[in-house]
Parts: structure tokens; sequence; C-alpha cells
């Protein structure tokens, strides 16, 4: 049976938005009032295309037409812009209509998309934006936590974890929409502002925390999954964990939780970008090989000298999720181990700076003439600092304190991590009258050293 048609006009928007509704109902399974479900539609159309052309700065130029029914062979009348309500959608028509009308809006300008993971994902984040949450997009927001190793390229829907990245980062999605539509791959990545690495950060700092605390991802989102996707991992004394997983391009490994019983877990991962989450909002940024020590004791991991090993989580569970910008693997390792094998006589240095995080043994502590705690962690093999004035650049991290009895100022740490070039980082110390331990927090650095015995300046030794 043919369809009917219904003109029904209806101003699409006021001032720079102008043009008309045209309202088509099919007769294959209307719903029982197909004339008020067509008013309210054309109604939100006008509404949606109001809001989404002040946001975008242009306006639609095609007339917008609206389908209602399920009959496949109902046509659009000529017009450039068609809307298709089918039957049982009600339950989310704001979002079905906001969705659809976006799409007009991308369809001119790039009447061709190549990526389907830009004219499908993009639409799916934005009518969670305009009309709030919406089951179908739930299920989306989901199927990207569970499914993160596709390249974004091969997404259509569920790549709307991505644009939720780009939100989180303080971008300006709306600002986003006509570069990146224009484009294609990498380049429409390159066209949000942002680093790619940055983006995949953020998306795997997402997924990680959903991975380990249930639906409390780190934006301000709408439409986040019901459950969390996760992969349950238990690391035993003698029982290590280590995986090897392959991702493609932009895209993560799905989220690890481990469970640790015992005293120290080190907790080793190697990807491009990534997070490591403890507790709810708790993260530490992955960029390249990064380890992490951690207490899963009851009780804080003390050493004889009264120094801990390893941020103390008691029984939380560690979430893991590393990802890349070029399809690679993706490197997690975690083990056990008693607490006192952490316990060293030389120096160690636990660091965390932009990004990085490093547990450095080896290296000198010493009180120069002036009264100033030295210290160097971390030696390069093949340098010794017994033949060098200066120990600082043949060090990783050199530290450089007041060592007189409540004078904590000017304390700083020097940073020479690839070998050559050296930065100054000058957080707040709180150092243990002994002037043996202390941990530090600021400027971008947090972390904790212990010095172990004092050597003689004048010819200190390589410790470790």
């Amino acid at each position: 049976m043919p369809f009917t048609k219904l003109l029904l006009s209806l101003l699409a928007g006021v001032g720079a938005v102008a043009g008309t509704a045209t309202v088509l109902l099919s007769s294959a399974e209307t719903p029982t009032d197909p004339t008020q479900l067509a008013a309210d539609a054309a109604d939100l159309a006008a509404l949606h295309r109001n809001t989404i052309s002040e946001n975008l700065g242009r306006p639609l130029l095609s007339e917008v037409g609206i389908v209602i029914g399920d009959d496949p062979h109902a046509g659009s009348g000529g017009l450039g812009c068609v809307i298709t309500i089918p039957t049982g959608a009600i339950e989310d028509l704001s979002n079905l209509v906001a969705n659809q009308v976006f799409r007009c809006f991308q369809h001119e300008i790039e009447p061709e998309p190549e990526d389907s993971w830009l004219s499908s994902g993009m639409p799916e984040f934005f009518d969670d934006l305009i009309a709030g949450p919406s089951t179908a997009n739930r299920t989306h927001h989901e199927r990207f936590v569970c499914e993160p190793q596709a390249a974004l390229w091969s997404r259509n829907e569920t790549s709307v974890g991505f644009f939720a990245a780009i939100d989180a980062l303080g971008g300006d999605p709306w600002a986003l929409v006509d570069p990146m539509t224009r484009r294609s791959g990498l380049d429409s990545v390159a066209a949000s502002g942002f680093e790619p690495a940055d983006l995949v950060e953020r998306m795997a700092t997402m997924i990680a925390l959903d991975a380990g605390f249930g639906p409390e991802w780190s934006y301000d989102a709408i439409g986040r999954p019901d459950r969390s996707c996760l992969v349950e991992v238990f690391v035993e004394p003698g029982s290590p964990l280590s995986s090897t997983e392959h991702v493609s391009d932009m895209a993560t490994i799905r989220p690890l939780a481990i469970t640790a019983r015992g005293e120290v877990v080190s907790v080793r991962v190697e990807a491009e970008a990534g997070a490591i989450a403890v507790d709810q909002g708790t993260h530490t940024s992955i960029r390249g090989a990064t380890e992490m020590l951690f207490c899963v004791d009851v009780a804080p991991c003390e050493c004889p000298s009264g120094a801990t090993i390893g941020s103390h989580i008691g029984e939380s569970t560690i979430a893991v999720a590393g990802g890349r910008v070029s399809a690679g693997s993706i490197e997690v390792e975690a083990e056990l181990s008693p607490t006192e094998e952490h316990c060293a006589d030389g120096p160690f240095l636990e660091l965390h700076y932009d990004g990085i995080s490093l547990v450095l043994t080896g290296g000198l502590c010493f009180i120069d003439e002036a009264g100033m705690l030295n210290g160097a962690f971390g030696y390069v093999p093949s340098w010794d600092a017994r033949e060098q004035p200066d120990p600082y650049p043949f060090a990783q991290v050199g530290l450089l304190s007041a060592a007189i009895d409540g004078t904590r100022d000017g304390a700083s740490l020097f940073l020479s991590l690839d070998g050559s070039s050296t930065r100054q980082v000058s957080p707040t110390f709180d150092i243990d009258t002994s002037l043996t331990t202390g941990q530090f927090s600021g400027a971008g650095a947090t972390g904790r050293f212990e010095c172990g015995e004092f050597v003689d300046p004048s010819r200190p030794v390589v410790g470790g």
C-alpha cells in the first residue's frame, strides 16, 4: 500500500536558521497517532536545527523532510535532508532527530565522507550533547570500552569514545566539526588540535578507570555504559603476569584489572600511551616503558630503616590500559615480591614526572662542605662518578637540599633522563631529620627517596 503524505510545514528555526520541515507519513505500522508523532518530530527538528546552526556558526541550506513509519519504499519527495522515524524508536525520539539533523549538516560540509568513524561516531556524540542520554548511545559507549583494540578507522558509532576524549582534554567539539569532517584518518585526528598520543592516553585513562571502578568515567559524558568490560587478573607469589597484546591504530588493549595479594607488586607497562589507575579518579599516565611499585599488604611495606616501599593501596584493584597511535604490541607485567627485596642499602628514588614513572637504585649520598645534602640516583653503568667532580650529570636524578636541621628551603631535583640535557625541578620536600629519607610533591613531580648511609664526599663511590 503506498504511503500517504501529510504535508506539514513548520519553521525549522529562527534568525539565521530558516527552512521548512516536511512530514511524510508511511502507512506501514504507523503509531496510534501518527499526526501527533509527525508534529513532535517536526518541532524537534526545528529546535535541534537551530541549536546545531548556532553552535556551528552556519545554516543548514537543505529543506528537512521527516518520514514517519517503517516502509522501506517511502520516498523523500525530492527533499535534501530526510529524517526517518521508525516505529518503536519513540523512546529516544529527540536523540534520533538530533542525530539525523546533525548528519545533514555533515553532508553539506562533506558530501562524500571517507570515514564511517567520522560520519557515524560524531553524530552519536553530538546527539548526546544536544538531547541528553539515550539507550542506543549507552550501548555504543559500552562497546567502546569492551572492544577497544579495533582501529579507529574501522569503527562506526563506537568511535563515540574518541570524541569524548577530545571533550575530556578541553577541546571545543563544535569548533572541530568542520575541519575534522573535511579530512580522513590521521589528518582528521590532527585537525582536532591534539597530539594523537594525548588522545590515546585519554581513551586509555577512561577505559582504565571504568575497568577498576564501574561506570565512573573521567569525563562529564552522558550515556555511560551500564557495566564494566575488563579482564580480571590475579597475581600471586610465584605466579606473575606477563601479557603481550596486539592493538590497531589509535586503539588500546582491553582494560586489565589486576588483583594482587602479598606485599610489594611491581607493575610494568610498555605502551606508546596509557594509564595505570588506582582508586576512583587516581591515575598515572603511561608514555613508553613505565614501572610502578605498589604495596598491597594490609599495613604499609616498611624497611628496617623506616623507609616505605611502593604506594600503599591495600587490597585495591590496579587497572591498566595501554594504547598505540600506530598498530603494535602492548606489554604488561606484574610480579609480587617481599618488601625486603626492595630495601637496598644504597640510594633509592621513586619519581613520577611529566608522564614518566621511574624506580631508580644505585648512586650515592653525602653532605658537602657547605652543609648541603647531595644525592645522585640511577647511574648509567658506563659512567663512574668517582672520576668526576660533579656527580649530577652522570645520574638520572640528582638531589640538592639544605642539610641544616629545620631548613628545607631550596631543595631541587636535577633530571637528566635522556643522559644529556638536565632539567631542574623544585617540588616541596619533607625530609626526615636524619636526612637519609624523604618525599616530595609539587612542580609536576612526586616521589620519595632513601639515601642509606652517607659516603665520604672526598671519595664518593657508586652504590647499589
